[in-house]
């Protein structure tokens, strides 16, 4: 790989302004590009400089077409323009789709286009398209293509499987200066796990210490519908039942406007008050905040137009529509030294003197238009480092933010698009083809697929999980299914609901969480919209299968033997329509703990476990909350019984194994 045939430069217009063809890196020298490539077991990297013979730099971009060799057999994974753009696997000659030009009344009113990069060249040629990094699968080996400089203008790949060419599109200015312009590396082996740790390691990236965090936001239920009381009134219902989570959020509704960040007449006593309200629970404290942009109603836009971001032909730049705002929404010019100054004093409000502990920063991705003569690359570097070291020890969720932008600067980052209280936008998916749409689906795809950067780059936030009964319209294995993956692949997990409202069986289930631990992916298999991870944790070991589909699907196991509550499943599971399940894999020492109900992952509530012959003796981690269910251990085929935690149970026979069942009693 990384046999370089053609450098190509291309003005933002699409014309190629200079293109050089050849097989020598001397030819290539000679016209401004200087190339290192070295290879080892498993790893190839590769560097392009810019020296003095170099052309002119057009606001475009530099194209390196490099030959690969593509089958029908191969899987290709696709890393979309920003949190909410979808992301999945493709067969290497499938076509990502365009905005429907039939239907560009309506994309165009509501500036669709403008969340993601349909109005870039990616879209004008038929091939796949990936930001930052790229993966090809080919039987069972991952070959990971990745950029480790992306802060001087985003990498953009692409599969042109029917000319067997891989082009890495870089983003390029006038005023790009870095000796290393471009630098490439291509990893390959069977462990896709270690294949991403391999290249965060490469660009010196590694996440901030964080731990996970449960908690509670107020966007899912209440959208901008929101109040003190409502505020109160749910933080009360965690408080008064002593539940275990760390962080509860207000979102959008709280301030007078969009870019006026203030409290609006809902919040009579003030944000100080509601934060100091949420630590008096012993919680984290949480605000949303769209620091980049501001709505046409606000005070800022109609007092300040000078620090709103205007084109080249001197136009605002619109970063989008919303119906819960005042319509359009546009760029501020954070680099303004005013507009500095408001946003500083915006953020010590907020952090220091109403003493929030994290900010949910949003729609970043605005800062990626109308630029004229940087990159968004550039751009996202520099904003992202601003508000890193404007917030300080504080921490941030970032949202709506490209994703290579805010690997290593933040300490929790959104991967996927908003969930939808319903399962899918039919009329956003299939009709205008809008890769960013609020949509459940659309959000566990990219949970799925961008899995692996969790705990790497930054925790990740799969946006949350619905288990209330009113105000949605996913059905029972909808909602169980968006649990359950969420709890494997994210480490930030939030609900919207109002738990005072949960029946029984909701509050036990929602429960059934705790105490919630890191899980690292080992490996996975998705085809389509079903499919499974391996996840562990200390020496447990976890199948996630998952069947996303509206029909049932048969899905064939990873070599193991999997426990599920029906017993084992060897060979092959049926799933039915929306349906997950949690598996646990059984090993050979005996006795063991075979399958659980106390938790969402069997064995994840108890801490510590000790066996003797004729006894088990476990201790409940102090997070465990749930008070129904069972243990089921499978002990010697010739026991008659076993002592659990000094009660004498009586064996049985279960799936062809002798167990005992502990019953819990809490």
């Amino acid at each position: 790989m990384f046999t370089l045939k053609k450098i190509k430069l291309i003005s933002l217009s699409g014309q190629a302004s200079w293109q050089l063809e050849s097989d020598s890196s001397d030819t290539f020298a000679s016209e401004g590009f200087d190339i290192t490539s070295t290879e080892d077991v498993g790893i190839h990297k590769f560097e392009l400089q810019l020296n003095e013979q170099v052309p002119p730099l057009p606001n475009g971009y530099l194209e390196l077409h490099f030959d690969f060799s593509y089958n029908d057999q191969q899987s290709v994974f696709c890393n979309g323009f920003q949190t909410w753009t979808e992301s999945k696997w493709f067969s290497p000659f499938d076509k990502i789709p365009k905005l429907r030009t039939i239907l560009k009344p309506v994309w165009s009113h509501f500036k669709m286009n403008n969340y993601g990069d349909y109005d870039s060249l990616h879209y004008q040629q038929s091939a796949l398209h990936s930001y930052h990094f790229t993966c090809v699968k080919i039987a069972s080996e991952y070959h990971l293509f990745a950029s480790l400089n992306e802060e001087n203008g985003f990498s953009i790949f692409i599969h042109r499987a029917d000319r067997n060419q891989l082009v890495v599109r870089k983003e390029v200015c006038p005023d790009n200066e870095d000796e290393t312009f471009i630098n490439l590396v291509h990893l390959k082996g069977k462990d896709l796990n270690a294949l991403y740790s391999e290249y965060f390691r490469l660009q010196e990236i590694a996440p901030l210490e964080v731990s996970n965090i449960t908690g509670w936001t107020s966007w899912y239920n209440y959208y901008t519908k929101i109040d003190e009381s409502i505020i109160l009134g749910n933080l009360n219902a965690f408080a008064d039942r002593k539940i275990p989570i760390n962080t509860f959020q207000i979102d959008d509704g709280w301030q007078k406007s969009v870019g006026d960040w203030l409290p609006n007449d809902k919040f009579p006593n003030g944000m100080e008050a509601i934060a100091t309200a949420i630590k008096k629970a012993a919680y984290g404290s949480g605000l949303w905040l769209a620091p980049f942009i501001c709505e046409k109603n606000s005070s800022i836009y109609k007092e300040h137009p000078e620090w709103v971001r205007t084109d080249a032909a001197g136009k605002k730049v619109v970063a989008g529509y919303s119906l819960d705002w005042s319509g359009p929404f546009y760029v501020l010019e954070w680099r303004n030294p005013v507009v500095k100054i408001y946003l500083e004093k915006v953020f010590n409000t907020i952090l220091r003197d109403w003493n929030f502990d994290m900010l949910k920063l949003d729609f970043l991705y605005a800062l990626t238009l109308g630029l004229d003569g940087r990159t968004k690359g550039e751009e996202m570097h520099d904003a992202m480092r601003w508000l890193q070291n404007l917030v300080g020890n504080k921490k941030i969720l970032a949202c709506g933010v490209p994703l290579g932008s805010a690997f290593g600067k933040v300490a929790y980052c959104r991967i996927s698009s908003d969930v939808a209280l319903k399962w899918e936008d039919v009329s956003l998916a299939s009709g205008i083809r809008y890769r960013e749409r609020v949509s459940t689906l659309n959000a566990l795809r990219s949970t799925i697929n961008r899995a692996l950067l969790n705990h790497k780059a930054f925790v990740n936030d799969p946006d949350v999980f619905i288990l209330r009964d009113n105000n949605q319209s996913l059905n029972s294995e909808q909602q169980k299914t968006l649990y359950l993956i969420n709890q494997a692949l994210g480490s930030l997990l939030f609900t919207s609901d109002n738990i005072a409202e949960y029946n029984d069986a909701k509050m036990e289930l929602y429960l059934k969480q705790f105490p919630v631990r890191t899980k690292t992916v080992i490996d996975m298999q998705t085809t389509e919209d079903h499919g499974w991870v391996i996840l562990e944790n200390r020496e447990l070991i976890y199948l996630l299968v998952f069947n996303l589909h509206e029909k049932s699907n048969k899905l064939v196991l990873p070599e193991g033997n999997w426990t599920s509550a029906s017993g084992t499943q060897e060979n092959e599971i049926n799933l039915k329509a929306f349906e997950t399940q949690i598996l646990l894999k059984t090993a050979k020492a005996i006795p063991q703990l075979l399958y659980s109900t106390a938790h969402i992952f069997p064995g994840m509530a108890i801490k510590k476990m000790q066996t003797a012959p004729g006894q088990i003796n476990f201790k409940w981690h102090k997070k465990m909350r749930t008070k129904e269910g069972e243990l089921i251990f499978q002990v010697p085929p010739d026991c008659k019984n076993y002592e659990v935690n000094g009660q004498l149970i009586n064996s049985e026979d279960w799936d062809g194994k002798r167990v005992i069942r502990y019953a819990i009693d809490r």
